[in-house]
């Protein structure tokens, strides 16, 4: 075994027994609180089977063990090291075993059944704690010698009807049943020890695991992060960017990329599912986005090499992607795009005061090779007017009659709001749905909306 290994298992045994002190100190509070308990019901339920009155001698005793449970419990919360917790537990035990000595010494009747409340209360104090295996046998001394002495008592002190009805047979039968008791205690006990011990080396190397897949998970976010554009404000164009993942990672990706200052080309993407696997397809076509609109590529061309990227490398993965290329040229002050599969994205019109929609127009990415598409639907741009892209997680959000915030809440609000710079237009839209939606988000959400200046 390497050194590093003992050295963990070192570590591990002793947040182990740190554990169990803790356990043991809790444990030991709660069995003298039972113990009152179970002493309250049994005398309240022997008074319902055989009416009688309360003898004084054991008003006087239970007010003992109310005062010495009492005193036990105190001592144990204030206990610093399991030592004296467990001899504190020890000292509570001789308690309640001279409290049932007395109990079948004052009601002779129940001498007949002594043996069983012992070995009741062998269990009741075996299996309350977690104590060590060998710790049963110190347990168990303890209940055959008060078992012992109140045999050796009865037959020194009480009446010969008595001594008849717990004779030398009734006694050792009596050992013999407490003996299997702690053959019995001691074997459960072992082999919770050893569970025990296990099971907690199991789950601190499960924290340890997790600890590591979080840090690695937040270093894959910030990674993540790079790839999220950033806002912009140049010369022809104002670009706002709102970006908001449900988790480390999201399967929505926007870039935008000027090839020259009045020639901006554009895209939004959403991939199918969340987490690790999404946010690595989204990190490939980061890569080969910016490879083809480097080599000069248009919306529509883009669109067709990604589709065939993600058919020939993930096509047995059952990964698809939906996404929306644009390509705003201010020199012809015209936009043309293309949209497989993503949800109708926008164009406001400053000067008509009107909405265009771009919608699908085929399946997503990665579904079917060669799909038909318009090879270059176009739209004409003035200064003033507003791009909008969004991921579908904006408009199914939901309000608490489960209604989604929708498409046409989204066209009223870029309706309603024509001249609202990018950034005030990103803000304003986030304070609508916050006051729209229900509890939390529950897709990611990327907005990208974009004003031509010139």
């Amino acid at each position: 075994m390497s050194k590093k290994s003992k050295h963990l298992q070192k570590t591990y045994l002793d947040d182990f027994l740190h554990h169990q002190a803790s356990l043991i100190k809790s444990r030991v509070g709660l069995f003298c609180l039972l113990s009152i308990l179970i002493y309250l019901l049994s005398t309240a339920m022997s008074f319902v089977i055989i009416p009688r009155s309360l003898a004084p001698a054991e008003i006087q005793l239970f007010q003992f063990l109310f005062l010495g449970t009492g005193f036990i419990y105190i001592l144990v919360k204030r206990a610093k090291s399991i030592f004296f917790t467990k001899l504190y537990a020890y000292i509570y035990i001789c308690v309640l075993l001279f409290v049932l000595s007395k109990l079948n010494i004052i009601y002779p009747a129940y001498m007949r059944i002594s043996v069983g409340t012992y070995i009741f209360l062998l269990f009741f104090v075996t299996f309350s704690i977690p104590w060590r295996a060998f710790e049963t046998f110190i347990i168990t001394t303890l209940h055959i010698i008060a078992y012992t002495f109140l045999f050796m008592y009865v037959h020194k002190n009480m009446a010969e009807t008595v001594q008849q009805s717990f004779d030398v047979f009734y006694y050792f039968s009596g050992f013999i049943l407490l003996c299997m008791g702690f053959v019995l205690c001691f074997i459960v006990r072992r082999k919770e020890s050893i569970r025990d011990l296990e099971n907690f080396i199991l789950l601190m190397q499960q924290q340890s695991r997790n600890a590591q897949i979080k840090k690695e998970l937040d270093l894959a976010a910030r990674v993540y992060e790079t790839l999220v554009p950033k806002s912009i404000e140049t010369d022809f164009f104002d670009i706002d960017i709102m970006y908001m993942p449900v988790s480390y990672m999201s399967g929505d990706y926007a870039k935008y990329y000027f090839a020259d200052k009045d020639l901006l080309i554009f895209i939004i993407c959403d991939v199918t599912g969340h987490g690790v696997s999404a946010a690595l397809l989204v990190n490939r076509m980061h890569t080969e986005f910016m490879q083809l609109v480097k080599e000069g590529k248009e919306p529509n061309d883009i669109l067709k090499e990604l589709n065939s990227f993600i058919i020939d490398e993930f096509g047995d993965l059952s990964m698809y992607m939906s996404a929306f290329c644009g390509l705003a040229d201010l020199q012809e002050m015209r936009l043309t795009y293309s949209n497989y599969g993503h949800p109708n994205q926008y164009l406001y019109s400053k000067t008509q005061a009107k909405i265009f929609s771009m919608p699908s127009e085929t399946t997503l990415l990665g579904i079917i090779e060669n799909p038909q598409t318009d090879s270059k639907p176009i739209l004409f741009l003035n200064k003033g007017d507003r791009i909008v892209l969004f991921t579908d997680g904006l408009t199914e959000i939901e309000n608490d009659t489960n209604q989604e915030y929708g498409k046409k809440r989204l066209e009223e609000f870029i309706l309603n709001n024509p001249s609202l710079s990018p950034k005030a237009f990103s803000q304003g839209l986030l304070n609508e749905i916050l006051s729209f939606k229900e509890g939390d988000f529950k897709d990611d959400i990327f907005l990208v909306n974009i004003m031509i200046k010139s």
